[in-house]
């Protein structure tokens, strides 16, 4: 869904997707943990890959 300044943000897309109802599928390989710098830059913290 990505990153939101604020709770309001999130809600606000909450709100429009609540009527969303299409199925969707998708293989994940692998899991990044990412740290948002103070200047909102990503750092990869660790990479999980999955087997």
């Amino acid at each position: 869904m990505g990153k939101f300044e604020t709770e309001d943000e999130l809600e606000i897309v909450y709100k429009k997707l609540e009527n969303f109802n299409y199925e969707f599928e998708t293989l994940v390989d692998r899991i990044y943990v990412e740290k948002i710098e103070v200047n909102k830059e990503s750092v990869i913290e660790y990479e999980y890959l999955l087997k």
